[in-house]
Order: structure tokens, then sequence, then C-alpha cells
């Protein structure tokens, strides 16, 4: 049985990226503007704080999959002297009993990025639930890293 119902999931992915780490850590300063730059993140809205730690914003994850319901999404840390920044989902919902993505960003000319997210799912059939895994592998660690390159890209180098 692959990944019973209830198993905690973490996968990590680390990129080089062709920009300094102060710049690419400089994408984190705005909790809110950044979350408006993530591939399907439709309909932001700030729903608690001001975007400082402690921050929930929520947000659909597909126009598509609107069945799935607003997800709600807290900042729980973002540390300058350690370039930390970690969510969580604020609640539990249709897709994840628990959820949690780290992104670090080390390096000085050059910033080596790692991406890394802890779940458990909600999702009780085993194909979905594995579709949804491999998801998070292939394709949305990586497209996560390279959202916020482009982020910085545009905003602060061109």
């Amino acid at each position: 049985n692959f990944l019973p119902d209830g198993a905690e999931v973490f996968l990590t992915h680390t990129e080089d990226m062709p920009v300094s780490a102060d710049i690419y850590w400089s994408a984190f300063r705005n909790f809110v503007k950044l979350q408006l730059q993530f591939e399907g993140h439709e309909n932001v809205r700030l729903r608690k704080g001001f975007g400082l730690v402690g921050s929930v914003v929520s947000f659909y994850y597909d126009p598509t999959d609107l069945s799935e319901g607003q997800r709600e999404m807290k900042l729980v840390e973002n540390d300058d002297s350690t370039k930390t920044w970690r969510v969580e989902e604020a609640e539990p919902n249709d897709l994840y009993k628990s959820y949690e993505m780290t992104i670090k960003v080390e390096g000085t000319t050059t910033a080596k990025v790692t991406i890394s997210v802890r779940f458990v799912s909600a999702i009780k059939d085993p194909a979905t639930r594995r579709q949804d895994i491999a998801y998070h592998k292939v394709h949305l660690l990586g497209a996560r890293i390279r959202d916020i390159l482009n982020y910085v890209v545009r905003e602060k180098v061109g």
C-alpha cells in the first residue's frame, strides 16, 4: 500500500539561482504581493494581519477547482537573519489535514534555494493521493522557486 491514509509526506527540492541571495530574498518582504506571484493562486485576499508573521491570506488554488473551496495560508516564519520563510495552511481542508511549506535561501553572489513541504493528505482515494504527491515532487516545488525568481527579476533586476 503506497503511503497509507494519514501518513506524513516530506518533499524537498534545491536549485541554484542566477541572482544573489539578497536579491532573491527580497521577494519575501511582502507576504501578500508574493502570494500574487504564485501560479494557481487566484483571488488572493488578506484575511488577518498586515503582511507580517501571523498574517493570513485566502485564495482559490485553481479557478477550475472551486469545489475544493477557498484555502487559507498563514505566515509563520520570515527570518531575515537565516533567510527562512515558512507558511502553513491555517486550517485543515479537503486536500490537507496539515500543510507546511518552507523556503530557505543561502549563498552570496548566487542564491541556493531549498523548498520543502511537509503535509498530511486529506485525500482518501490512494490513486488521487499519489497523483497529488507526484504533482508536488515533479512540478510544484520547482515552479514555486521559479515563480519567485521571475518576480524578483521583474521587480528588482529588470
